[in-house]
């Protein structure tokens, strides 16, 4: 998350240098809230995704639960882009929905999320997970991974299939099959906690030393 938000940062700065609207006589401490006065920097790119995620689900669940295709105008033109690329692959992939929008979680190795979609694809049971970044990160495939493992433990079948799919501004869509394994969502969610157990123990090292 902490490469994210300074990614943003530098980006929605460097605009800004080029648009003008910072130049060499703001000072470097009013700059956040230039950035954020026109309505950029990591919240605002936050909120914008989650008003995304919101329209591409209603327009999931509209197709999925009628099967007739939303229309464009019922959605604000900047999430119309995703809408179509979500329209796009619901047309091309044609799933049969069983599940949306299901809350899984794992006792045994203690975390729970939400999947989007779990549907036959050409007769293959699937779990379908999307995305609207600019490309595909491997966080994706470990996040679809442990879904699956949780799915399961919670008394559904395995799915044969998990699927990620990237959908874009400009109305298309990029398909990616899931590419980690149990063992790798297992590694990383043990070094995370690892990771974290090891700040804990620091932070409060540093403050019986400060005391």
């Amino acid at each position: 998350l902490l490469p994210w938000i300074e990614r943003v940062a530098i980006e929605d700065t460097v605009t800004l240098m080029r648009d003008g609207a910072i130049n060499d006589g703001v000072a470097t401490a009013d700059a956040p809230s230039i950035v954020r006065s026109y309505g950029m920097g990591a919240d605002a790119r936050k909120n914008e995704g989650a008003d995304r995620g919101t329209a591409i689900h209603d327009a999931i669940q509209q197709y999925c639960q009628t099967g007739l295709v939303p229309k464009l105008g019922d959605y604000h033109e900047s999430v119309q882009g995703y809408v179509q690329a979500a329209c796009n692959w619901l047309l091309t992939a044609e799933p049969e929905a069983s599940s949306l929008e299901r809350a899984v979680g794992s006792v045994i190795y203690d975390y729970a999320g939400r999947l989007d979609m779990l549907a036959e694809i050409d007769g293959v049971s699937t779990l379908c997970d999307f995305k609207t970044g600019r490309r595909l990160y491997p966080e994706a495939h470990l996040q679809t991974r442990a879904y699956s493992m949780a799915h399961v433990e919670c008394g559904g079948p395995e799915p044969e299939r998990i699927l990620i799919v990237r959908l874009g501004d400009d109305g298309n869509f990029e398909e990616v099959e899931c590419q980690a394994t149990a063992e790798d969502w297992l590694a990383v969610l043990g070094c995370h906690r690892a990771v974290k157990r090891l700040q804990a123990g620091l932070r409060k090292h540093e403050r019986e030393a400060t005391a």
